[in-house]
């Protein structure tokens, strides 16, 4: 199945084949955005008189400017000469800016002379579907309808939620969702959609199954988010090679991947900007989420081995390092970690909401709640502890920017086997410490006491939140010389113990690296580590979807940093 083109003319476009590429005149994108919302298989093709005949082999349609001047109408006649000549039956546009007695002459005699032809006059009326929709009618120009049929769970609550999102006006949801599909896939006639759930960044996502090949869409409402997602992926790609999964583009949107925006009109509304990525896991070559695979394998040695590569795959390739004094938190929004009105109301919203609990965890474990929440509510109303406030040296570089454990894909059976996904976050000169606080973060508050093999529950058991905060308090305790062999020893037969020990001790990796990138920055304190662990771990209070139980260790553990 070939992709259909439309080709655009401008006689009086001089540009030599040397110089830039040709674009399509602002006035015309209503009229491009027109036929995007309605086909997945129509490409705009900006020609020149040179390469026409090439450019029009898959032509249903050339939209030519006719030029008010009459030398520039003269031209336009001549074009029209050569397409007829050579595609008899190819349906012309022309379109004129504006009205001149004498140049309307000519183009009312080029619409009967070169038929199938049809004209519109008035720029204003470019950016109108009425005229443009009856001359395509008159000039049977049908714009390729989508084919692909899409295999679809519309009971499934997730994607039900995607398809009322995508269709909240009209009601079509699945239909636009075929059409999308069938942007990046335009030859495909079947495809299989099936929900991404586990996360909590709010993220609409969904599994597109294309011969069994999965890929994953991520859409974005703005289009400055949409372009970010892009362009950083592409910086990150250049950074991380291989080792970070592909993306698959609409194809043949020629002006590179910033133009892939043109696949996806603002106007629709909702706007639903797409961005698809390769899952790199097929029936032959099986890979799983970091996440999963912490759940389900039940050999820890092998689990090490994944977050250690995950490690080396963050510390490779820093070729742009540069160190600085830098404070830790500000009050500057363009800053990584500042204290933002919504952290403000998410630690004391979370303190209201869960303080009775809070009283009886810490006394099990010996420890003090009052104190834990003073620290929370003076760390929001008088910026203390001072530490946050002060310069310490910091190193930056590449980052991936959210190396969460669904965003790292495992080989199962080649357990050092990690690819990357998901960069839309990278950035070139973010703060190294950045990368590791999350992996962190999501040791305690993700992955902790998920193992299949460990309770059926796949989570830690709320009675269990004392030996949690016991682990908690002494890993921050000893800050960057927490070490593997100070995790909690496991106990047979205790599952807490079990959980706790596993994810300590790869907590204890983290801290390693943390400590060497420290060092080398000369923050023996580690004051930035902990830092952008502070702010990683409070970032988990601002979702609906984070239990009460997890803001509860969010909360304690947020404290403990502060103490």
């Amino acid at each position: 199945m070939s992709l259909s083109a439309i080709v655009y003319l401008d006689p009086l476009d001089n540009k030599g084949p040397l110089n830039k590429a040709r674009s399509l005149p602002a006035e015309l994108h209503e009229f491009r955005n027109m036929t995007w919302s309605r086909s997945a298989r129509v490409r705009w093709i900006c020609s020149e008189e040179s390469k026409l005949e090439a450019d029009a082999q898959t032509a249903i349609l050339v939209v030519l400017n006719w030029p008010v001047s009459q030398d520039g109408a003269n031209k336009s006649h001549e074009l029209c000469e050569k397409i007829r000549s050579r595609f008899p039956d190819l349906p012309i546009l022309l379109l004129k800016q504006e009205s001149g007695r004498d140049v309307d002459l000519h183009l009312d005699e080029a619409v009967s002379k070169f038929a199938p032809a049809e004209k519109i006059v008035g720029r204003s009326l470019f950016h109108e579907s009425e005229p443009l929709d009856n001359a395509l009618k008159k000039l049977g120009v049908v714009l390729p309808p989508p084919v692909i049929g899409l295999d679809i769970n519309e009971n499934d609550l997730a994607v039900w939620e995607l398809l009322t999102w995508l269709g909240a006006k009209r009601g079509d949801g699945k239909e636009r969702l075929s059409l999308i599909t069938q942007k990046f896939f335009p030859d495909a006639q079947r495809a299989r959609v099936t929900p991404v759930s586990g996360g909590w960044s709010g993220t609409r996502l969904c599994h597109v199954f294309v011969a069994e090949k999965p890929y994953f869409l991520k859409f974005f409402e703005k289009a400055d988010s949409h372009e970010t997602e892009l362009r950083n992926h592409t910086r990150a790609k250049s950074w991380l090679g291989p080792v970070l999964v592909d993306l698959k583009l609409v194809p043949e949107i020629p002006g590179g991947i910033e133009a892939q925006a043109e696949a996806f009109p603002l106007k629709e509304d909702p706007a639903a900007l797409p961005v698809c990525y390769e899952s790199a896991s097929t029936l032959q070559d099986r890979r799983e989420t970091l996440k999963e695979y912490y759940r389900t394998e039940p050999n820890d040695a092998k689990v090490e081995q994944s977050f250690r590569r995950v490690l080396d795959i963050l510390a490779s390739g820093q070729d742009n390092l540069r160190c600085s004094a830098e404070v830790p938190w500000t009050n500057v929004s363009t800053d990584e970690f500042y204290l933002q009105p919504v952290i403000k109301q998410n630690i004391l919203g979370a303190l209201n909401d869960l303080h009775v609990y809070g009283e009886t965890m810490a006394t099990r474990c010996s420890g003090n709640w009052p104190a834990c929440r003073h620290a929370l509510e003076r760390f929001v109303h008088q910026q203390e502890p001072s530490w946050l406030y002060e310069p310490a040296r910091v190193l930056r570089g590449h980052i991936h920017g959210d190396p969460n454990p669904r965003n790292c894909l495992v080989r199962p059976s080649t357990c050092s086997d990690v690819l990357m996904i998901d960069s839309g976050g990278y950035r070139d000169n973010g703060r190294l410490v950045s990368d590791l606080a999350i992996i962190e973060r999501d040791l305690k508050l993700v992955l902790l006491a998920t193992e299949k093999h460990v309770d059926q529950y796949y989570d830690l058991d709320i009675s269990h939140l004392p030996e949690w905060c016991q682990a908690e308090r002494d890993a921050l305790g000893r800050g960057l010389e927490f070490v593997p062999a100070n995790a909690p020893a496991p106990i047979k037969g205790e599952v807490p113990y079990t959980a706790i020990s596993r994810a300590y001790r790869l907590i204890g990796l983290v801290r390693e690296r943390a400590k060497l990138v420290c060092q080398a920055a000369g923050d023996t304190d580690g004051k930035h580590y902990f830092a952008a662990l502070l702010y990683w771990t409070l970032d988990m209070l601002q979702n609906p979807s984070v239990r009460p139980t997890k803001k509860l260790l969010a909360l304690y553990s947020a404290a403990e940093i502060l103490l």
